[in-house]
């Protein structure tokens, strides 16, 4: 777990104090029928995924710049905010390629892309 608070603390410069009660690889986000045709997926999978009572952290590692879609973190953000509702979300993007993304979130949401 200290790779995840190091991590954690480099995307957002702050420290991770809280126990971190579960992780997930392939995190599951599932896609409401409703947001289908805006989405166009049934379900967003992003790498990695942990937390605790409060808090989420959601991992997305892209390797190859061609598999970047423009809307995909935005939409993660999104449907991760849909499972939960109260939680402080924050998404980190890791690659070799910084795509600048400055996807809508609401104030309890934050993002940060690492190369």
């Amino acid at each position: 777990m200290c790779l995840l608070r190091r991590l954690w603390a480099r995307a957002f410069g702050d420290e991770l104090r809280q126990p971190i009660d579960w992780f997930v690889s392939e995190y599951a986000l599932p896609v409401p029928v409703e947001w289908r045709d805006e989405i166009g997926v049934s379900y967003g999978c992003p790498d990695f995924a942990c937390g605790s009572d409060g808090f989420v952290i959601v991992i997305k590692l892209k390797t190859e710049r061609s598999s970047y879609r423009s809307r995909q973190m935005a939409d993660y953000l999104r449907l991760a905010r849909r499972l939960h509702h109260d939680d402080q979300i924050d998404m980190v993007l890791l690659g070799p390629h910084r795509p600048g993304a400055t996807p809508d979130h609401d104030a309890r949401q934050r993002y940060a892309e690492l190369l």
